[in-house]
């Protein structure tokens, strides 16, 4: 959707998609409305597991749009159908596995939804009910992340933030609020004491989205739920196909450390071809871009490129190996 005109500065590019929020045009005059309409689009799409990005240009205008993949119901039976909506983001995704989380809110139904949706991604979930115990958990354990209510009986989330980033600095902490205002509330010192803050009652696609912005770096290297995309939702195909792709990543790089390559030539290629392949059905990034950096050098001689390629895919492996030994476990 696109449209002309004068433009929302990028200061506002973000702002304007919470609740009540307009943009200005020419001469500071507020836009028209009332600050709902992008808000609930953006809503409607998080629920389908799509987000709204907008464009613009001053005095050129703006472009919203969005993507989003359905299924193709004319081709799937009733029981198909009912399933997929079933299934949906509840497939445990372990993302962040291992990260321990610390959820603090005096209404404990509160805590165990958010506690069951950090499970969902991989995390060991913590809970505390004040912010006393709160600062006592964070005294004695190493905390990853942090989700607090901002209204509590004893203090603010954000006076409890600054409270626990005096005892773990690099703690993210994310403020929970159903105040839909909130943003207009805060100042420059909030922003510092928060990585993100989420209005409640938190949906699972916004949970994931807050996630992977505020741990960016501690993201897996691949995704499991590329391939229940690719098996139509079926667990235990997507599990056989891991299986397959992790024997043949396996094989690939007993070859590469049994030739142990000091040229990029014709067979490297092939073999880094084939790594690409498997690699894709699991969008592990960094061994893709490894894999495409090999097939289009013109150094002939790199052999730090080859050593990076045999590293990542060690380390690949190793993670896939983990996550298919913890499923197991689970399973008994």
């Amino acid at each position: 959707m696109i449209d002309t005109g004068c433009g929302i500065p990028k200061v506002d590019l973000e702002r304007i998609i919470q609740p009540y929020e307009r943009s200005v045009c020419v001469h500071s005059q507020a836009i028209p409305g009332a600050g709902l309409g992008l808000s609930i689009t953006n809503g409607l799409l998080y629920s389908m597991g799509s987000c709204l990005q907008i464009e613009s240009t001053h005095q050129i205008g703006t472009c919203a749009s969005f993507r989003i993949c359905f299924q193709r119901t004319s081709a799937l039976p009733i029981s198909k159908l009912e399933a997929i909506k079933s299934i949906d983001l509840a497939i445990y995704h372990p993302m962040f596995s291992g990260k321990v989380a610390l959820i603090i809110d005096d209404y404990p139904a509160c805590r165990d939804i958010v506690s069951q949706q950090l499970k969902h991604f991989g995390f060991l979930c913590l809970q505390a009910d004040n912010a006393e115990d709160a600062i006592r958990i964070v005294r004695q354990k190493s905390i990853d992340l942090v989700l607090t209510d901002e209204f509590m009986p004893d203090m603010t989330g954000r006076q409890l933030a600054s409270h626990l980033l005096d005892l773990q600095p690099d703690m993210k902490i994310i403020i929970l609020t159903g105040d839909i205002l909130f943003a207009n509330k805060l100042s420059s010192s909030d922003h510092q004491l928060m990585s993100d803050y989420l209005i409640k009652p938190v949906q699972l696609q916004e949970l994931l989205g807050s996630l992977k912005k505020v741990l960016s770096e501690d993201l897996s290297r691949w995704e499991f739920h590329r391939l229940l995309d690719l098996a139509h939702q079926d667990e235990s195909a997507a599990y056989a196909i891991l299986e397959s792709v992790l024997k043949t990543q396996e094989e690939l790089l007993e070859v590469l450390q049994t030739h142990s390559f000091q040229t990029i030539d014709p067979q490297l290629q092939h073999i880094s071809h084939k790594i690409l392949g498997g690699a894709r059905l699991i969008n592990a990034t960094q061994l893709i871009q490894y894999c495409l950096m090999i097939a289009n050098t013109d150094h002939h001689h790199d052999n730090y490129l080859i050593d990076l390629l045999c590293k990542e895919l060690s380390i690949l492996n190793d993670e896939i190996w983990l996550f298919l030994t913890t499923a197991q476990i689970d399973s008994t």
